[in-house]
């Protein structure tokens, strides 16, 4: 279970995603688990996110005041365990988010027994580098879970692959057009300007390399994981292999 696997046994808990390569899959994931734990579960994004279809887009709240806001979400939770909050819908099939000083006013009412919170924009490639202005965690998080796709692995470092290459490159210390092999991931997670950028020694950091999707693509993700492990300075809590393309998602602690 996401659940276990993100060591989320208290209420209250504020999880920020950030990073590339599943974000959204791993959130919609989470937060269906959480519901049918019977949790009221609050989305949400501090940037942009894909418009919800069906029947989230029933539970979506388009209100920028967080009061507001807050009376529409328990309203929802009256027969709902999830709820998405945003600020508008966009002319590009997304919606936009809030500003995260709104997203701690939500936070501080206790409305949600948990807040899931897109915190990062990747235009839907599997790694990024995070710009001077990204990412956009709100204080209240408490736990920050950066997700890369490992099919960025053995791809070049160029916007094909990358959201921001040119960051990346000075991060992995490579250049545009090298290799993306494991030493450039590992700089990207230990570095103060990489996965994890603006994050506090308080906010529990979890690493998920997703698109693990088969036997051979799993062996190449424990060898990753296990050299994240070795060579990281950061304080990593935990790393989490996982793959959302069937039903039931696939989970491996490393």
């Amino acid at each position: 279970m996401l659940k276990n696997a993100l060591d989320i046994y208290k209420e209250n808990e504020v999880i920020s995603l950030v990073g590339a390569g599943g974000k959204t899959s791993f959130m919609y994931a989470l937060a269906s688990e959480l519901s049918l734990l019977q949790r009221k579960v609050l989305i949400t994004t501090t940037t942009h996110l894909k418009k919800p279809t069906e029947k989230t887009y029933e539970l979506m709240i388009l209100e920028n005041c967080p009061k507001k806001a807050a009376a529409k979400i328990n309203q929802i939770f009256n027969t709902s365990n999830i709820t998405l909050w945003a600020d508008k819908e966009v002319s590009d099939g997304k919606i936009c988010g809030l500003p995260p000083e709104s997203v701690d006013i939500v936070a501080d009412m206790n409305i949600a027994d948990n807040i899931l919170i897109e915190a990062d924009g990747a235009k839907g490639l599997p790694i990024k580098a995070p710009a001077s202005y990204e990412p956009v965690i709100p204080t209240k998080t408490t736990i920050v879970v950066g997700v890369i796709g490992i099919d960025a692995l053995g791809c070049r470092i160029d916007d094909k692959t990358v959201h921001r290459p040119e960051i990346l490159s000075k991060i992995a210390q490579k250049p545009i057009g090298g290799i993306i092999d494991e030493s450039v991931i590992q700089n990207l997670i230990c570095s103060p300007y990489g996965l994890f950028k603006g994050t506090t020694e308080q906010m529990k950091k979890i690493v998920v390399i997703n698109k693990v999707d088969n036997s051979q693509i799993l062996d190449i993700a424990i060898k990753l994981a296990k050299s994240i492990e070795n060579k990281s300075s950061t304080d990593i809590f935990r790393i989490l292999l996982t793959s959302f393309n069937c039903e039931t998602p696939k989970i491996k602690v490393v």
